[in-house]
């Protein structure tokens, strides 16, 4: 009789303590274990993305140095190169251009940084033939610059997320 009454005390405490359904976090949508926080049939939360690297490049500037190379001109661009991701990113290629007032592209020059660790960034410095504009200008012309991820593996670029964007590159 005493193991009855045990057996039927323990049934009621794990019924009573049972799943109770609350909304999904994650989706809103599907019913949710309150007690151990799993969503058994939501597809939003079954089907996590695929983890990436997330680019991005933040110029600095652009320089012309004259004093300190045989050929009297050494351009270069000062960038960050910024993994905003959990996951490293491979082949990074940055390019950068420099415009001239009109909007005529100068200078173009795409160099391959390598590997950014994940939620890092990395300072380089991208040199670049300076064109002949640059060195006969005198110093009310205008130049503009930019610079952005090429193309990386294992990776997005930030600025793909943005509709409309890519028309504006080169």
């Amino acid at each position: 009789m005493n193991k009855i009454l045990i057996g039927i005390a323990l049934l009621s405490i794990l019924v009573l303590s049972g799943c109770q359904e609350k909304v999904c976090p994650e989706c809103e949508e599907c019913p949710t274990c309150e007690v151990c926080e799993e969503c058994p049939t939501c597809e939003v939360c079954e089907e996590c993305p695929e983890e990436k690297a997330l680019m991005d490049v933040d110029l600095m500037g652009w320089m012309v140095n004259t004093q300190t190379v045989p050929s009297g001109y050494q351009m270069f661009y000062d960038v960050n190169i910024i993994n905003y991701g959990y996951v490293e990113a491979k082949d990074v290629t940055v390019e950068c251009l420099l415009y001239d007032e009109n909007g005529k592209i100068l200078s173009r020059i795409s160099k391959n940084v390598g590997t950014i660790a994940s939620t890092s960034y990395n300072y380089k410095k991208i040199l670049a033939v300076t064109p002949t504009e640059v060195k006969t200008a005198d110093e009310e012309t205008y130049f503009s610059e930019g610079c952005y991820i090429k193309k990386c593996r294992d990776c997005e670029i930030l600025y793909k997320r943005i509709p409309g964007y890519e028309k504006l590159l080169p």
